[in-house]
């Protein structure tokens, strides 16, 4: 098996989690895991072939995480053991009827692979940079609150980062559902009014938000969310994001 560097393993478990995002958004959307889960198995392999070649690269790997065997094996109940996710999908992949019942079944054990193979990919990681969220969608003051609320559904984020004032802040979906929410309150008007408008009149108040240096331990930066994520800023210019990192990219 070919030893990947560390950027090659973060490359791959972020494409792992982007392809897993869009299998969970349509329960019968398998393909781009399997498709990543290929293109990882030919990078251990060393050359081309199919799931059947790269099953050993691909075990060795994947025992380098609880999940591929010991939790099966303490929690058979609810965790599959890897070599047999890794035969289902690999039946699957060669099946060509994929719909319906059977696609959701096999979406849903091509996902529990993709975890697997993902926290194996970054069992040794240990700092901010490591599991950080590079693309950032910021807030700003002009736009409307529709927007916002747009990018927040369609991205499935619960804050955005807000430049206001010399400091970063985030806006909460929190924030903005109890406002489109308030009783009595004019809908159409709560979304036609812009963010920097509804922060004047006190309607939305911008959280406080820690900022972190990118080679930050992860214990430290675990310390400081309370709740929240937190800001990476770049090395030299703190008032340059360059990603977010909530609990949930730690898990």
């Amino acid at each position: 098996m070919i030893i990947l560097s560390k950027d090659t393993r973060i490359a791959y478990r972020n494409y792992l989690r982007d392809a897993r995002a869009k299998a969970l958004s349509d329960a019968e959307g398998f393909q781009d895991v399997l498709f990543t889960i290929e293109n990882l198995g030919n990078a251990l392999f060393g050359k081309a072939g199919n799931l059947g070649f790269y099953k050993d690269s691909l075990l060795n790997l994947a025992k380098k995480s609880p999940l591929a065997f010991d939790m099966s094996t303490k929690f058979r109940y609810l965790h599959t053991p890897f070599d047999v996710l890794y035969a289902i999908v690999r039946v699957a992949r060669n099946d060509a009827l994929h719909q319906g019942a059977y696609a959701r079944h096999i979406t849903a054990h091509t996902v529990e692979l993709s975890i697997a193979l993902e926290d194996a990919l970054s069992n040794d990681f240990a700092t901010v940079s490591d599991f950080m969220v590079k693309t950032i969608i910021s807030a700003e003051l002009w736009q409307p609150l529709a927007f916002l609320r747009q990018q927040m559904l369609t991205n499935s984020f619960s804050y955005l980062p807000l430049f206001n004032a010399g400091q970063w802040n985030l806006i909460s979906d929190h924030s903005l559902a109890v406002l489109l929410r308030r009783p009595g309150g004019n809908r159409n008007a709560v979304l036609g009014m812009t963010l920097g408008e509804a922060i004047q009149n006190g309607a939305i108040i911008p959280d406080q938000v820690k900022l972190v240096a990118p080679d930050k331990e992860i214990q430290d930066a675990l310390g400081l969310m309370n709740g929240y994520p937190v800001l990476v800023h770049h090395s030299i210019c703190r008032d340059e994001i360059i990603g977010i990192l909530t609990a949930f990219d730690l898990m």
